[in-house]
């Protein structure tokens, strides 16, 4: 029951119908799973359609798709399925498919994050990750660096109340907008640009979150988070993605993943989910090195 109940906390389900009768759970639940599996080909052939700028496939696909949200009750998003598609049947002649792209790269950004949400809460059936949380602890203040340790950071963003996150990608233009998102917020933001130099970080810090690219040499996400986990942190872990499959989120949640955030990132997207593990997953602050 408590299973089935974490659905209802995914703000774009609208269960209502189901809350009243609970025999249609299990038509929900098949209808979920086929929604998980169907969707990353569904993603990529609309990017197809709009890249080969196919007008009678992409309104097919954005059909389909909208039915898919319907089954599973996700009718805002359904909604904006078919707002696209009434927008290109009006502008069906003089199309302009570059215009279109915006709209419809959030809308996969937004489904996408569903599709993740929805996983998430499968896996917690499955006790892959914790459901309940501990009482809230006070964050222990990250330690400085050894006196005769070369710093390895790239750029570090201080607020005047800092939960402690270590952002990892092997990106510096990337690590530079995340910086920039987070200029104005409360936390205590250190970017690294590979594994190498996070590990070495947390033998002397210990960050209340941490954020991890998977795709990066040498070290990669998954890599990552298993030496974070073997060196005694317990911080939540969120990974950065463009892949939202079944067999991609299973995979990072063994390693230690909790949430994730996709790429391209949404500055509203990612503070959105820091903010709400942070406060999910309160006891990660314990320290515990």
């Amino acid at each position: 029951m408590n299973y089935e109940l974490g659905f209802f906390t995914i703000p774009e389900l609208e269960l209502d119908e189901i809350k009243a009768d609970n025999s249609k759970f299990s038509v929900f639940h098949e209808s979920v799973d086929r929604f998980i599996d169907i969707f990353p080909d569904k993603s990529d052939e609309l990017r197809k359609c709009l890249e080969v700028e196919d007008y009678e496939a992409l309104v097919s696909s954005l059909i389909q798709l909208m039915d898919m949200l319907k089954n599973i009750y996700a009718n805002k998003l359904a909604a904006e399925c078919l707002r696209q598609i009434n927008e290109l049947e009006n502008i069906r002649e003089y199309i302009n498919y570059d215009g279109i792209e915006g709209d419809l790269t959030h809308l996969l950004s937004s489904v996408s994050m569903l599709s993740i949400d929805l996983q998430m809460q499968e896996v917690k059936e499955e006790n892959l990750i914790p459901s309940e949380t501990a009482p809230a602890e006070k964050p222990p203040v990250a330690e400085p660096i050894a006196p005769n340790t070369k710093p390895i950071l790239i750029t570090e963003t201080k607020s005047n109340q800092p939960p402690h996150l270590l952002l990892v990608d092997d990106s510096s233009i990337f690590l530079n907008l995340i910086t920039a998102f987070m200029k104005d917020s409360r936390y205590h933001l250190v970017c690294a640009n590979s594994g190498a130099e996070a590990v070495s970080y947390i033998k002397q810090n210990k960050p209340d979150m941490f954020i991890l690219d998977i795709l990066m040499p040498e070290m990669d996400g998954y890599q990552l988070a298993t030496k974070i986990r073997e060196a005694g942190h317990t911080a939540p872990i969120i990974f950065l993605t463009s892949n939202s499959s079944r067999s991609a989120v299973i995979k990072a949640v063994k390693a230690g993943a909790v949430d994730f955030v996709l790429k391209p990132v949404r500055k509203d997207m990612l503070l959105k989910r820091i903010e709400s593990n942070l406060n999910a997953y309160p006891f990660v602050t314990k320290a515990t090195l």
